[in-house]
């Protein structure tokens, strides 16, 4: 199977509401029902008291913060105990509350904490309350697209276009975000046609990293290429967040087509550009352990836990041990990791699915079919149903997962991941010549995609 970014499952995802969010503001008045105001830019930050943390979150190393993001968390902070002082104040003020929520959401993508999700969820259903029959619509789709809970964004979107007047912004906003939901769904015809459109409107930065997505996804990685440099182009006097997000999209690109030193130099550029972003901090890594450096990476990842308490980078410190012939300390992680991701999947099950089920395939394969199958409900998109496929493949179930790659490959998604699983369900069940052409497809995208590949056993 090839290389699997930690989080690059989502990177797109959670990267286009950051780009939403970043894109201006237009802020909508108190009698104009169902209208929604994109929210206003602004950094985002770990929250101002102390973070309770996942099931068995003991840091074992301590945490090196970028000077410059702890004092933009500060600054954040202020913010909100600002903004909260006067939603306090004012019974029926659903804009201030809409304000806190929009900062929380957009330093999830920096402070890596789940709580911050779960305080913009408050923030959300406080202005829901306070404005009665308004309420910041827009928001909380975005908030719910970010979570994966893809069936509860429609009505939200559906509620902004009924309001009196609808600033273009927010239109725009509404149609992209209809756009990523049909594509995550697996709607590919429908995506592609908005996505183009959205281009053709508008040739934004965010428009064309868009639609390279789709383009990226579907298998056309020149075209995809050739969008996202030109995004780099218009987005040259754009923030610092925006260009940097747009290196780390180029760079997982380039891991997607295995080009491993390309991949890393789009890294560094956008590190270069947000200096301790935890995120683009981890590609790195994970390029220099992917090769060979390992050892090197080791007191990275576990800064990056003290920092984040990601599972993802747990796994990948265990992985590192294994490597090193250190079993015990490996399974340590293991524990760790599985521990979070039981937290996590409790509390915000569709998010955390589609990172989980990568975990759960090499230590519990059982519950990794029940996870995948969860994640497919939530976005049944092509990465979900392949994820499905890898599962139920690893239980030996074989002829369903050969009915869900057969699903997948009626569809516009063309990955590496995709043909390489192809192979494998294929040969599982003996149909060799079937099998050889997906591999063949697979490294046509990636020449690492089979490097993980287990021969399967025809028959077993």
């Amino acid at each position: 199977m090839p290389p699997r970014a930690p989080l690059s499952s989502c990177s797109l995802l959670a990267g286009a509401v950051f780009l939403l969010l970043n894109s201006g503001s237009a802020a909508c008045r108190r009698d104009q029902p169902h209208a929604a105001s994109r929210p206003a830019p602004a950094l985002q930050t770990q929250p101002a008291a102390p973070v309770a943390r996942d099931a068995s979150a003991q840091d074992s190393a301590t945490a090196t913060p970028d000077p410059a993001m702890a004092a933009a968390l500060a600054r954040i902070d202020d913010e909100i105990r600002s903004l909260e002082r006067i939603a306090a104040q004012r019974s029926d003020d659903w804009l201030n509350l809409e304000q806190v929520g929009s900062l929380y959401l957009r330093r999830a993508a920096l402070s890596a904490d789940y709580e911050d999700y779960a305080r913009a969820e408050d923030a959300v259903a406080r202005a829901f309350r306070a404005g009665r029959t308004v309420g910041p619509y827009l928001l909380r789709a975005q908030l719910n697209y970010t979570l994966h809970r893809l069936d509860r964004v429609g009505p939200d979107l559906d509620a902004i276009e009924r309001g009196v007047i609808v600033p273009p912004t927010v239109r725009s906003a509404v149609a992209e975000m209809r756009a990523n939901v049909a594509f995550h769904s697996g709607r590919y015809d429908e995506a592609r046609v908005a996505y183009e459109r959205l281009a053709r409107e508008d040739r934004t930065p965010e428009n064309l990293a868009a639609l390279a997505q789709y383009r990226w996804k579907t298998g056309d990685f020149a075209a995809a290429d050739a969008l996202l440099a030109e995004a780099q182009t218009l987005a040259s006097s754009r923030s610092t967040e925006v260009r940097g997000w747009l290196c780390l999209v180029r760079g997982l690109l380039e891991l997607d087509r295995g080009r491993w030193p390309d991949a890393l130099s789009h890294y560094r550029a956008g590190l270069a550009l947000r200096p301790g972003y935890w995120l683009l901090e981890e590609h790195e890594a994970e390029i220099l352990t992917l090769q060979g450096e390992g050892s090197r990476t080791l007191a990275r990842y576990l800064d990056l836990i003290a920092r984040t308490n990601n599972p993802e980078f747990m796994d990948a410190v265990a992985d590192i041990y294994e490597q090193q012939g250190n079993h015990g300390e490996s399974q340590r992680w293991v524990a760790r990791a599985r521990a979070v991701y039981d937290a996590r999947l409790a509390r915000f099950p569709e998010a955390v699915a589609g990172h989980a089920v990568e975990h759960f395939l090499a230590h519990d394969p059982q519950r990794a079919v029940a996870i995948a199958e969860a994640n497919v409900r939530a976005r049944p998109g092509g990465e979900a149903q392949v994820h499905l496929a890898r599962a139920l493949l690893a239980v030996g179930r074989r002829d369903e997962a050969k009915t869900v790659i057969d699903r997948t490959l009626a569809t516009a998604w063309r990955s590496a991941e995709l043909f390489a699983t192809a192979y494998e369900a294929y040969a599982a069940l003996g149909q060799r010549a079937r099998a050889e052409e997906f591999k063949q497809r697979a490294l046509a995208l990636n020449p690492h995609a089979m490097d993980d590949v287990r021969e399967p056993d025809a028959g077993r």
